[in-house]
């Protein structure tokens, strides 16, 4: 997504400034208009078609009723402590990047709730893929992780979302930026219901090292409680259709809701996980025949999507189910002693996902 942001400001040395900083780091989310005199800014903003515009706050007499109505504006002043001035929303200047990105963002989803920013496309050609398991403590979310960043090292744009209630998103990724928000952030915008969402969403996610972007983990556990079966639907289809992603890897508990099976039946790989215990064999089983059941009474083609793979096989008290109607797309042996971040790059790095990684990107 890339918004066009125009700035009116008196001092040309600090305009250059960021104007560098822009095209050096957000060149493919902020399209920079500068402009040193007011009249003439004025005159271009219908033309240039800007999403916001910031004004120093040395143009005191600047006639905001020519600002174009689909246009959102802010004072942008020296000082990081001023909310407000003359009584229009103020931006400090000298905040870090990320954080004038991020109010930017809320400066345009407050002007207009119907004008959408450019997308590099419609949403067509994003593909979901789910990771979930009948089975619990399998490795379901390392294995989900690793996919995101073989996909980004693949130059594929990858979404992290994790719906489990008990995910730690935040202990498994390593933000190459400051926190822009957690989920929590997210989950208060489904509430909210205002505005559009994909801008909001757009202001919270991080991304890591290695391009995966990812929401950080929510302010409380509990905050997870409050999405609904809509707010979980609500949520996929403005991430799908707002084509900023190629992939988008959710990992959610297993589980009969409407919204998991929805989301099952929406994915283009649905990868079922076990660890190859006797225990977690016979309850990915039980699972299989679940959604076997399910499809059958809601003419559903949740199966038809679904494959296996293996996490923290060994030679000793493992084996894969037989007969089991659900290709097999990996084997990952265990890591003894690692941490899940480690677990993580060594499973990124072991080849043991590239069945499955070739089946998405196919």
């Amino acid at each position: 997504m890339r918004i066009r942001l125009a700035i009116l400001d008196d001092d040309p040395g600090y305009a250059a400034r960021f104007q560098s900083y822009v095209d050096a780091h957000y060149a493919d989310k902020i399209e920079l208009l500068v402009f040193t005199d007011a009249e003439t800014a004025l005159r271009a903003l219908p033309d240039a078609r800007a999403n916001v515009l910031l004004i120093g706050d040395a143009y005191d007499d600047v006639d905001l009723s020519r600002v174009p109505r689909r246009c959102g504006y802010a004072y942008f002043v020296e000082s990081s402590n001023v909310d407000a001035y003359r009584g229009v929303r103020a931006i400090g200047k000298y905040s870090k990047i990320d954080q004038i990105y991020r109010e930017v963002l809320e400066v345009f989803d407050d002007a207009s709730e119907s004008v959408q920013l450019r997308a590099s496309g419609t949403g067509a050609g994003t593909r979901v893929v789910t990771f979930s398991s009948p089975a619990g403590g399998v490795g379901t979310t390392t294995a989900a992780v690793a996919l995101c960043r073989l996909l980004a090292l693949q130059d594929q744009r990858v979404l992290y979302l994790s719906l489990d209630p008990s995910g730690a998103s935040d202990t498994l990724f390593s933000a190459a930026q400051e926190s822009r928000g957690t989920f929590s952030d997210v989950i208060y915008a489904l509430k909210r219901k205002r505005g559009n969402l994909a801008i909001q969403l757009a202001a919270h996610v991080l991304h890591d090292a290695y391009g995966a972007a990812y929401f950080g983990a929510p302010a409380h556990p509990a905050d997870m409680l409050e999405l609904t079966d809509e707010d979980v639907t609500y949520l996929l289809d403005q991430v799908v259709s707002a084509g900023a992603y190629d992939q988008v890897v959710v990992d959610v508990p297993f589980s009969a809701r409407p919204s998991t099976l929805q989301l099952f039946d929406r994915s283009a790989r649905l990868v079922l996980m076990s660890d190859g215990r006797p225990t977690a064999n016979a309850k990915l089983v039980q699972g299989y025949q679940v959604l076997e059941m399910l499809d059958l009474r809601n003419e559903t083609t949740m199966l038809p999507r679904a494959c296996v793979v293996y996490n923290r096989f060994s030679s000793k008290g493992t084996e894969q189910v037989r007969d089991f109607p659900v290709p097999e797309l990996g084997g990952i042996n265990r890591f003894e002693g690692a941490t899940e971040t480690q677990v993580v790059d060594a499973i990124a790095a072991s080849g043991r996902l590239g069945t499955l990684l070739a089946e998405v990107l196919g």
